[in-house]
């Protein structure tokens, strides 16, 4: 890859752990003219900067960065702990409550992460608390969360709704603390056929921060993160967090993860190149290719779609990102796949068009509106779409 120093200052700190060869690297890239407010910006809305002060404050060049940089990363990363810590007492609240009415429960994505993969509560940001509990038992689980002065998210989609097309309840926020728990039966509506009861089976009991409660095994924490990305459009906000949480798994869990198992679950959901690409992008960034990467079947990783996301990932702030929908598509292998999935967000609902445009579902003005969409699509996203074709014009050339 071919980063700008700024850029590749914050790759190298978005992990939890530098070499000491990334160390002199840092120190030297301290060393010249950086922009320290595009750093710090990016770093704010890309989630990690309180890695990047976990990393930048050891440094012998430190003195370089500019203090009222280091300040504000210093406080988001303490600031971050409290928050934590705060979120972690809410869980066992929580959790205790959902055990004594005899319901199992499994800590999802940050609580997991941050408690036992990052080791450190101020690493791992935590925006709520995603919890899996079985769908037979949502009943109780409502039931519960309304005794705890939690109320479900108002909004036009019902919890009714979710439960038969969705994969969670609307968010909980409560009453009085500022908190959200998000209550899943299932991490993703697409139709992978994954058997969430086999998850079931291979989660494991964790303590985190004082909680006693379940967290996925090491593999389904890695299709979880995985599939995350792919059903958040890889958004540039989840991405470099994301590929760093993978990094993490991989490093925290080496001696025990089954690859096999891992493999043969992801060829039997037809995931591959959701699950192989990320690993393999993770295994460049973070050095890890050497590390139990075997798996991985070069086949089933796109690098014109890695290519893409990259400069979408690591574009100026300035400029506009990868259109999450386009880069989703990529992943398909056929045309007719491509356009099935497109098709429906070039010609929405018309309750989806209704709350882009100022007119009525019902009314025949609607029409007008499903003629102007598509333009303006082309004149928001014209040059992600003229990207996609020029890096594959570029790629054939070299090949």
């Amino acid at each position: 890859m071919n980063l700008s120093n700024e850029n590749s200052l914050l790759l190298y700190c978005a992990q939890t752990t530098v070499s000491e060869n990334t160390g002199t690297q840092l120190n030297e890239l301290l060393s010249r003219s950086l922009d320290w407010k595009f750093i710090s910006e990016a770093a704010f809305s890309r989630n990690i900067a309180q890695l990047l002060y976990h990393n930048l404050k050891g440094l012998g060049n430190r003195h370089l960065i500019p203090p009222e940089v280091l300040e504000k990363l210093k406080k988001a990363y303490h600031g971050n702990i409290a928050r934590n810590m705060f979120l972690y007492a809410e869980l066992r609240n929580i959790v205790n409550a959902f055990q004594s009415a005899g319901l199992k429960v499994i800590a999802l994505k940050g609580a997991a992460l941050a408690g036992i993969v990052y080791r450190d509560a101020g690493l791992r940001p935590m925006m709520d608390l995603d919890l899996l509990v079985r769908k037979e038992d949502l009943g109780i689980a409502q039931r519960i969360m309304t005794d705890l002065h939690y109320t479900a998210a108002a909004g036009l989609i019902t919890e009714q709704w979710h439960r038969e097309n969705h994969h969670h309840l609307p968010p909980y926020r409560h009453n009085e603390k500022p908190v959200v728990v998000e209550i899943h039966w299932h991490f993703t509506e697409d139709s992978f056929g994954i058997d969430i009861k086999k998850w079931w089976e291979r989660a494991r009991e964790a303590k985190l921060m004082g909680c006693r409660v379940l967290v996925l095994s090491p593999e389904d924490m890695l299709v979880h993160l995985c599939i995350h990305l792919y059903n958040h459009g890889y958004e540039n906000a989840f991405v470099l967090r994301g590929l760093c949480d993978i990094a993490e798994i991989l490093r925290h869990y080496e001696a025990e993860l089954d690859w096999k198992l891992l493999g043969e679950e992801i060829m039997k959901h037809g995931i591959e190149k959701q699950v192989h690409s990320m690993l393999y992008l993770a295994g460049e960034f973070y050095d890890l290719k050497e590390r139990s990467l075997y798996l991985i079947n070069l086949n089933q990783v796109d690098h014109r779609f890695l290519k893409i996301l990259e400069k979408s990932l690591f574009a100026d702030q300035g400029n506009a990102s990868m259109n999450p929908h386009l880069l989703k598509s990529m992943i398909f292998d056929t045309f007719l796949q491509k356009a099935g999935y497109l098709l429906p967000q070039i010609f929405p609902s018309r309750e989806e068009m209704a709350k882009r445009y100022p007119v009525s579902p019902s009314s025949k003005t609607i029409f007008f509106y499903y003629l102007l969409h598509p333009f303006h699509l082309m004149a928001k996203y014209g040059k992600s779409v003229v990207e996609i074709f020029r890096t594959k014009t570029d790629k054939n050339e070299r090949e």
